[in-house]
């Protein structure tokens, strides 16, 4: 495996892409959408009303893929709020991992023999999928196109967003979706390579309880 190691915080829902341990979903939602510095505009209703029910909802399922230049990192799982995250993660040419997150403990299973091994982690904060977007309550501007928005982030915003490796700013375009966002999408630059994230959400608020392995 070629050593490449991006970072990109989905807040995401994104460790190190080239990593076993690829928490992709760091990505989501502050307890209240706050400015991040610079001029911004308001954002419509619709997104304001899809971003308050995430928020608030306690748990979803997503697929959130991370594509660089060298690669591609998919991750399949569930949410559920505050602290908990099953998820599946798959990069070409290697068996699928599974995880669970609960909280500052990582559970890892073996693909082989399908036990289960726990380690410590130091990203318990990382696990609230909730604590990101406030990024995206301040857009510099915003382009609407029926239930999608397109948007830029000033350099602030998209660190909080993407983590503080990235450069430059975030194009961001959400989809409000029947309940909540249906999509997220993003592009961002890190350690001077392009990278683009794509989440899709459903069961919001339905979605599977996150069992931890016992």
């Amino acid at each position: 495996m070629t050593d490449t190691t991006i970072t990109v915080h989905t807040r995401q829902p994104a460790r190190r892409v080239c990593t076993a341990f690829l928490v992709v979903m760091t990505l989501a939602f502050a307890s209240v959408i706050t400015a991040c510095g610079g001029s911004s505009v308001a954002l419509p209703k619709p997104l304001t009303d899809a971003l308050t029910i995430m928020q608030e909802s306690g748990g979803y399922s997503f697929t959130a893929t991370i594509t660089t230049d060298a690669s591609s990192v998919t991750t399949t799982g569930d949410f559920q709020a505050p602290n908990r995250i099953a998820q599946t993660v798959t990069r070409a040419g290697s068996t699928p991992v599974a995880m669970i997150l609960d909280g500052a403990t990582v559970h890892v299973q073996d693909p082989s023999t399908g036990s289960w091994s726990t380690k410590a982690s130091t990203t318990e904060s990382a696990v609230d999928l909730r604590s990101t977007f406030a990024a995206l309550g301040s857009p510099t501007s915003i382009e609407e196109n029926e239930n999608t928005y397109t948007f830029k982030l000033s350099e602030k915003a998209t660190k909080q967003l993407a983590g503080s490796d990235v450069t430059g700013l975030a194009t961001v375009t959400a989809t409000v979706g029947t309940v909540g966002l249906s999509q997220l999408q993003y592009t961002v630059t890190a350690n001077g390579q392009p990278v683009n994230v794509t989440i899709d959400y459903r069961n919001v608020g339905t979605s599977p309880k996150v069992v931890v392995p016992v």
